[in-house]
């Protein structure tokens, strides 16, 4: 596992309670994976019926009874993986649900754990940065990064303070939680700076009605003209090919933007028609990912 995923990991305990005790469980094809992450992440597993309840904030549950899974979805002290192993006679709650741990390591638990626990998840890495989804926390920074008018003259500007709290609240609980994806905020690994924002987002076309997938990005002007746009850019094209499997990407820029269609047609965009957003007409360039 990479170093720099492991230093990002919140979870530090995984409490089992499935029918087949976890040693016996880790030798079966199906959880080497996760038996294999435990281990080089020296994340404890724990049995649920011999656990004594201490100080472990971040712990996650992985059961196959539905009864426990309730109860603790319920109690919400504890974010818990149900596995359903047969089709139950009423629906399970729980915070996640699988049917299978092939494809199951630490990464995948602990991106549950930070969903129950209202963190951001940490998106990718580049050489010089870290792209992560924004918190509410980040707006002080979001801002001071929007105060150059050079940010806004092709992008929207952000709403005022209380708005964009409440806009950023619903965007976390509806993009991120629902879709997995969206407007994701870009890091200088070696100074902590926020230097830009960078994602995919959905967008339509208000003539046809069509939508489609579109990745936008913005870089502050203190880091502008360092490559940073294009370092960014490349691992998320990266990240939509592998992660989401998305078969077609787009970039909608305006017209006179003549730097951001350089930086299109660098990644390996091409132009493909005219599209009219907010009564504005844009140029639409498109990426086949497949």
């Amino acid at each position: 596992m990479n170093a720099l995923i492991l230093e990002q990991l919140t979870i530090r305990m995984i409490l089992w309670d499935l029918s087949m005790p976890w040693k016996k469980m880790a030798k079966e094809l199906e959880f080497q994976k996760l038996y294999k992450e435990t281990i080089e992440a020296q994340i404890p597993v724990v049995e649920w019926k011999e656990w004594i309840e201490k100080e472990v904030q971040y712990a996650i549950v992985v059961t196959d009874d539905p009864m426990l899974s309730e109860k603790l979805w319920k109690e919400k002290q504890y974010a818990v993986v149900y596995y359903e192993q047969t089709e139950p006679e009423e629906m399970v709650h729980a915070d996640y649900v699988v049917q299978g741990f092939e494809e199951v390591g630490i990464q995948f638990l602990d991106r549950i754990l930070k969903r129950h626990l209202h963190l951001p998840w940490t998106i990718l890495f580049t050489e010089r940065t870290l792209v992560r989804e924004i918190s509410l926390s980040d707006l002080d920074e979001l801002f001071s990064l929007y105060e150059d008018e050079s940010i806004t003259e092709y992008t929207e500007p952000l709403y005022g303070r209380r708005e964009e709290e409440e806009y950023t609240k619903q965007y976390i609980e509806t993009m991120y939680y629902y879709y997995g994806y969206g407007l994701w905020t870009v890091w200088n690994r070696k100074t902590g700076q926020l230097i830009g924002r960078v994602g995919i987002d959905q967008r339509a076309d208000e003539t046809t009605g069509e939508t489609w997938l579109e990745l936008g990005y913005i870089i502050g002007k203190n880091w502008q003209r360092q490559g940073y746009a294009t370092e960014v850019c490349q691992k998320v094209i990266e990240y939509a090919k592998e992660n989401l499997h998305f078969p077609i990407l787009y970039c909608v820029i305006h017209p006179q933007n003549t730097v951001s269609i350089h930086l299109a047609k660098k990644l390996g965009f091409r132009f493909e028609r005219r599209v009219l957003i907010r009564g504005k007409e844009y140029c639409r360039y498109k990426m086949g990912l497949i």
